[in-house]
């Protein structure tokens, strides 16, 4: 995972802020439910800051579902119902 999002940092970035914006999630709640500073947060959606695979998932996972299955299929080039299991 953590090579991955090395190889796809500005993707994750871009797709993060389309994610948050689409989904009118609050920046703020996000941050604090993920144990992530809100100014990290901002910073990382600008494209100025890497959050790491780790704060990366646990972002992922203080999100609603629909957000995150939205967030991963179409970082991994997936449609919903598509399965993501590596192959």
């Amino acid at each position: 995972m953590q090579s991955f999002v090395s190889e796809k940092t500005q993707s994750y970035q871009q797709l993060f802020d389309e994610m948050m914006n689409r989904f009118n999630l609050e920046a703020k709640k996000t941050a604090e439910q993920a144990k992530v500073s809100e100014v990290m947060l901002s910073r990382f959606r600008r494209g100025k800051a890497d959050l790491g695979a780790s704060k990366l998932i646990a972002l992922l996972l203080a999100i609603p579902v629909e957000a995150r299955v939205w967030y991963l299929s179409e970082l991994f080039g997936q449609r919903p119902g598509i399965s993501l299991r590596y192959r």
